[in-house]
Formats: C-alpha cells, sequence, structure tokens
C-alpha cells in the first residue's frame, strides 16, 4: 500500500502525505489537487476506498424547525439518502441549520471537523441564501431541489411541468375556472408549479387573471378563512390546485364540512410526496414527487463525483399523475 501511494504522489508531484491525507478525506487540499490525485488513482486502476480505514462520511444540510423529520416530503427523502449512503458504506453527518445558525461559515467548520468528503442539500425557502454560496467549498454539493441560484450539481423534480400537467388534466375535464393553493412563492418549486399551471391555461385561452390564488407561511396555516371564502364565492373555481398535501387534506375536510361537495362541485388534485394521500376515505388525485429517487440519485451523484467520475450537472426527475377520486368533469357527479 506504502508503494502505491509513493507512486501516486510521484506522478501528481506532490508529498505521500498529501496523497494519504486525501485518500482520508481530509480537507485543507484545493480542488485542483484532489481531482489530480483522484485521475492518477483511477488511471492505475485502484480505489480510494481501498486504502481508506474508515468509511467516506458526507454530509447532509437538513434546515431544522419543530418536527423537521416528521414530514412525508423530509421523513421520505432523508430515509432514501440514509439508505442509499449505508448501502455505498458510507456514513453520514446531519447538519440542522436554523436560522439563528444560518451561514456558509457554520457550514463550512462542521465540513473541517469531522472532514467530511461531499455534503447533500436538500433546498428549500430560507436555505436558498446559504447554499448558494457552498460551490465557494473544496468538496462536491449536491442541491435537491429547485432553486433559482443553483450549486453547480443539482437533482431535482420538474415542477414547472407538474403545474403543466395538472392544468392540462382540468383543462381536458371542461373546467375553466380555477383555484391555486400553495406555500409561500419565495419556496422556488411552488412558484414553479404555479408558473407551469398558468402558462398551460394561457395557452389554451384561459384568464390566468382569475386564478383564485392563496399562499401559506407554514403547513399547520389554518384553511378556514380560504373556505369560507370560496363558499361564498359568486363564481366558484371548479377545479383547485394546492401544492402541498397537509393543507390539501385540510382545504378537502373544511371544504365537506361546508357541503361543498368533491368532486360534484369542484375538483382537487395535490401534489404527492410519498403515498400520503392515496389511503384517505376520499383518496386524492396527485402529482406524485419522485421522492424516494430524488435522495438516491443526489447521493450516488455525490458518490460519483467523490470519485472523480464525470456526471451531469443537473438531473431532472419527473412527476406522475395518479388519478383518484377527487377529479372529474365540470358538473360531473360523484361515482
Amino acid at each position: 500500500m506504502a508503494a502505491k501511494i509513493r507512486e501516486v504522489a510521484k506522478r501528481a508531484g506532490v508529498s505521500t502525505a498529501t496523497v494519504s491525507r486525501i485518500l482520508n478525506g481530509k480537507s485543507g487540499h484545493s480542488s485542483a489537487t484532489v481531482r489530480s490525485v483522484g485521475r492518477i488513482i483511477e488511471d492505475m486502476g485502484f480505489s480510494a476506498s481501498h486504502y481508506s480505514n474508515t468509511p467516506g462520511c458526507v454530509g447532509i444540510v437538513m434546515l431544522s424547525c419543530q418536527d423537521f423529520l416528521i414530514g412525508s416530503y423530509t421523513a421520505t427523502l432523508f430515509s432514501s439518502i440514509m439508505e442509499t449512503l449505508t448501502a455505498e458504506g458510507m456514513i453520514a453527518q446531519i447538519i440542522p441549520v436554523t436560522p439563528g445558525r444560518l451561514s456558509f461559515q457554520y457550514i463550512r467548520e462542521i465540513v473541517e471537523a469531522y472532514s467530511l468528503k461531499g455534503l447533500i442539500v436538500p433546498e428549500f425557502d430560507q436555505l436558498y441564501e446559504v447554499s448558494k454560496h457552498l460551490n465557494r467549498l473544496e468538496i462536491p454539493v449536491i442541491s435537491i431541489g429547485d432553486t433559482d441560484q443553483p450549486l453547480k450539481h443539482t437533482v431535482c423534480s420538474d415542477s414547472y411541468q407538474a403545474g403543466r400537467d395538472t392544468a392540462s388534466y382540468f383543462w381536458s375535464l371542461g373546467h375553466r375556472h380555477f383555484g391555486f393553493l400553495s406555500m409561500r412563492q419565495t419556496d422556488a418549486c411552488h412558484r414553479l408549479r404555479l408558473e407551469g399551471f398558468s402558462s398551460l391555461i394561457a395557452e389554451m385561452g384561459g384568464d390566468t387573471a382569475s386564478i383564485w390564488r392563496k399562499e401559506y407561511n407554514s403547513e399547520d396555516d389554518s384553511v378556514s378563512a380560504a373556505v369560507a371564502e370560496m363558499a361564498n364565492m359568486g363564481q366558484r373555481p371548479t377545479a383547485v390546485f394546492v401544492t402541498n398535501s397537509r393543507i390539501a387534506l385540510k382545504f378537502m375536510v373544511e371544504l365537506r364540512k361546508t357541503g361543498i361537495q368533491i368532486p360534484a362541485e369542484v375538483s382537487l388534485i395535490s401534489v404527492e410526496e410519498h403515498g400520503e394521500l392515496e389511503t384517505l376515505e376520499l383518496p386524492m388525485t396527485a402529482v406524485c414527487q419522485p421522492t424516494r429517487l430524488l435522495g438516491e440519485t443526489a447521493v450516488r451523484t455525490l458518490i460519483s463525483l467523490i470519485r472523480n467520475r464525470q456526471t451531469p450537472e443537473k438531473q431532472v426527475l419527473n412527476f406522475n399523475l395518479v388519478v383518484r377520486n377527487t377529479s372529474a368533469p365540470v358538473n360531473g357527479k360523484v361515482a
């Protein structure tokens, strides 16, 4: 093993100590040096993992809040990431980031303290303000999700197309009056869903200015005021797209309390993360995000980068429209 390290060092023009540190995932070397050593190792037909006494450790940056691991999206994504890392012989350091510790310097200190070989960053909302700087780190970083200022390597689902597919399906059922309920539009995926939804309606000759819209700051927000407003509208939406499954579930419950029939009077479609809407008393039609595949793809992409293999900078996965019991032709009857 020592002879092989000396040969790598000679070819790379660096010290054996530098090669040893890189092989064991230590930080403090330029990305160019790390890439050069990695290419030479690969050219010699060896794997860095053959020399390391410990499995590689990567960081998972999570925007932390109360019960942040309970939500369907976060829980499904996190379990997928951890299962894939385990299958690859890697270990993980969780980096929970609260608004008070939301800084590039804090994340960099964690990277150095744990000698992390890479980072996975599920991006949304406030985390965008920090994640856009992480390209400055000398380790590979993979972002998961839509963002206006993406990291070099990103894995995301096609939120824009999900919005278009939903609007297209509603339009094919004869609906012409629409509603749109979402989380804050500062979150890129929710904004892209609205943009895709509106663009398809506009292309079909619909009136996008008349789309009834409501925006929520938290999944715990009440929807009762929105339902009361809708119940008293002269021209109600006959089809509503909700971009968060917990908001969609509450919205459906409140609609039924008012006596508004689903789908006879209003059709509902929600974004679904991992089957959470299919076992309801009235299973909800959904555009299903490939949440588990997002986690798996992010891990495998990061490992490829750690091993200095070429990989696409952006990988976009597709939603899948699943028709259940909450959508029907306009003025349709309950089955």
